[in-house]
């Protein structure tokens, strides 16, 4: 018996590769693992599929979706101590309010040229945006408050910027970062992550992006309806063929 639910993995492991680094959805990959442990019942088949997460064999993307091969989730490190210190204090002084942080050099993972400035994007919800304002300009220097193009180029050397966080952002609220699906999103906004990054080089980056990490295709959606700019990234995810179905 052991022998044969064995040759029975090796088998699957063997077809899923015909899908390596391909998306296929949750129903696809129940009947490819019928295919060699037909007998099986729903709870050994959520089994099976729990082992191969495991080994990395596959990658949960949603509830319908998975990725045949190993994706990251995205977990972006705060490369400044700036930008500890500032979450450190606002963890403490707001402890219930929903903010985010991340850095312009948090692109130099996928641009070709490569982000110098530092700039520490803080995001927050609309009524406590100048209260968070306040407490940082006490602290720290060069310090913005919800500045257009203009005004940051007045500014020489690093900034901390401080904006709205919209409703519906795709945020990790317990680190206080982004996800990828926010920063997707906003690449199509005026939003002044886009001085750091050219037109040209956009899908270039999130191709990479869908490459390397776990993405939801709908979360990205629903944000994009939220900051009314729907078309244009549905527009830059057809051209490199990604849709709800994730065939990359």
């Amino acid at each position: 018996m052991y022998l044969k639910v064995v040759i029975s993995m090796n088998l699957l492991l063997e077809e899923l590769k015909k899908y390596e680094k391909k998306k296929i959805t949750s129903d696809i990959l129940i009947g490819i693992i019928k295919t060699y442990y037909p007998h099986y019942k729903d709870t050994s088949i959520r089994w099976i599929i729990y082992e191969l997460s495991k080994k990395n064999v596959i990658t949960k993307i949603s509830s319908q979706l998975y990725f045949i091969g190993k994706l990251k989730v995205y977990n972006p490190l705060f490369s400044n101590v700036l930008s500890k210190d500032i979450k450190k204090l606002l963890e403490t002084k707001f402890s219930d309010i929903k903010f985010v942080m991340y850095e312009s050099t948090c692109l130099n993972e996928w641009v070709n040229h490569q982000v110098s400035r530092a700039v520490i994007f803080i995001e927050v919800e609309k009524y406590y945006m100048m209260d968070i304002f306040r407490v940082i300009q006490e602290k720290y220097m060069n310090v913005l408050f919800k500045p257009n193009q203009d005004t940051l180029y007045r500014y020489q050397g690093d900034l901390i910027v401080v904006s709205q966080l919209f409703t519906q952002a795709p945020i990790n609220r317990q680190e206080r970062t982004i996800k990828l699906e926010k920063l997707i999103v906003d690449f199509y906004t005026h939003d002044l992550i886009n001085e750091f990054i050219t037109d040209d080089e956009k899908e270039d980056v999130i191709d990479l992006m869908f490459q390397t990490y776990v993405i939801n295709y709908k979360t990205v959606i629903a944000y994009a309806k939220r900051r009314k700019n729907e078309d244009k990234v549905i527009s830059a995810l057809l051209n490199l063929k990604i849709n709800e179905g994730g065939a990359i």
